[in-house]
């Protein structure tokens, strides 16, 4: 859970693609805090309007690190917007004899 102001909630909503693919409610969490006490935090969540089983079948993550196995690193948005085409690349080769 994270703290946020409304310009973060607003690009969270654009990465979720609110409200088209995902609606989202304010939950109550109870929160329990390294002192062993628990705390009630009022949090935006994300819900998946469109929800099928089938995506039960799928595969899942148990927890995720940008840097793991999975050789998938986080790229910001500005880098993943680029639409890399060949008259972007300067290619060179050599004919083989």
């Amino acid at each position: 859970m994270y703290g946020i102001d409304e310009k973060m909630l607003g690009n969270l909503d654009i990465l979720e693609a609110y409200p088209k693919l995902y609606t989202r409610r304010e939950e109550k969490v109870q929160v329990e805090m390294n002192d062993g006490s628990s705390k009630l935090f009022h949090a935006w969540t994300y819900l998946l309007i469109q929800f099928s089983r089938e995506m039960l079948d799928l595969p899942h993550l148990s927890s995720y690190s940008s840097t793991g196995p999975h050789n998938l690193p986080y790229m910001a948005r500005y880098l993943r917007d680029k639409i890399l085409t060949a008259n972007d690349l300067e290619l060179h080769y050599t004919a083989e004899q």
